[in-house]
């Protein structure tokens, strides 16, 4: 037997346990974390101290002021974190078996994926699992990531930048970048020719914000181009630059996948330089997955592999919802 595996070598920790170190560092406060917990300040407090005496560290730092957490208190609380979404997940789905028809999944995914191509992949899921529930969660890359390393969803569908070590990712498909455009616009007049980048000099954009991978990109293309877009509108998604495209504010830039299939609006491949963003499919590496959620997992990367990189083609206005 692997020495480390021994009975004796297990430390003598709990869920109830971890849930109390966790809260604690979530509201950085004795009082009110016992109030959350419907326990005394007292009980959590010998709690506290006998996880501190199981560790042989301290977690907290305590001074007149507030509530302080040490580095190993924070390295502590991430692997608790982790460890109760697992439990908490391993809890709804125990007793599935191969081939197992319930239990649930939870997926993180960017918005426009959430809405546009998920629902397809989850109709064709539930025709063999129907008593399978699927919890979705949509963000930016942030949330999404965030999700996944803390054991809060199963897996993520995202645009793929920076990745931590911990992360394992299967990069599926570039998804080139297009101009929206209003229909009344001069740009619209050719709408089913490429448009070059320099084309957007002079002409007011929709941006998505710095956060934005997409317009990182798009930004860092016109500066070695020699020019800076004339932002007019700065909006929180791809769903709000089409708003304000229809309205007839400006033109702005997106990828294929957050093209809907119908459209009132002109679409145009960006091209010198051709732009595209990397989808991936993202998991927290050494998690256990259930087999619905593995059989999910394959069926969405299958479903981004094999589809069309023409979605971003445009629709006839006449054809336009």
């Amino acid at each position: 037997m692997n020495q480390a595996t021994r009975f004796e070598d297990v430390p003598d920790l709990n869920a109830k346990q971890l849930l109390a170190v966790v809260t604690i560092a979530e509201y950085g406060s004795f009082t009110t974390a016992a109030s959350v917990l419907d326990m005394s300040q007292p009980a959590l407090s010998r709690i506290l101290q006998r996880v501190e005496l199981v560790l042989g560290t301290k977690l907290f730092a305590r001074n007149t002021r507030r509530l302080e957490i040490t580095p190993a208190g924070r390295e502590f609380v991430s692997v608790a974190e982790r460890m109760l979404n697992d439990l908490q997940l391993t809890l709804r789905n125990v007793g599935e078996v191969a081939g197992e028809q319930r239990g649930q999944v939870i997926v993180s995914a960017m918005t426009t994926f959430a809405y546009e191509s998920f629902p397809r992949v989850v109709r064709q899921f539930r025709q063999s699992r129907p008593s399978v529930v699927i919890r979705i969660n949509h963000g930016c890359n942030t949330e999404i990531l965030e999700d996944v390393s803390r054991g809060i969803a199963d897996f993520g569908v995202l645009y793929v930048s920076s990745l931590p070590e911990t992360i394992h990712c299967v990069r599926v498909r570039q998804d080139p970048l297009f101009v929206v455009v209003p229909w009344n616009h001069a740009l619209a007049r050719q709408k089913d020719a490429p448009l070059k980048l320099a084309e957007l000099r002079d002409v007011d954009y929709l941006s998505l914000g710095h956060n934005s991978h997409t317009q990182r990109l798009i930004e860092g293309a016109a500066a070695k181009a020699g020019f800076a877009l004339r932002t007019v509108v700065v909006a929180p998604g791809f769903q709000d630059v089409l708003q304000f495209v229809r309205a007839g504010v400006g033109v702005g830039v997106m990828p294929g996948e957050a093209l809907p299939k119908r459209r009132d609006f002109a679409v145009r491949p960006l091209t010198a330089p051709a732009l595209s963003m990397t989808i991936g499919v993202i998991s927290l590496k050494g998690r256990h997955l259930t087999p619905v959620a593995s059989r999910l997992i394959k069926m969405t990367t299958d479903f981004l592999k094999n589809r069309l990189s023409a979605k971003g083609q445009p629709t006839r206005r006449e054809d336009a919802a």
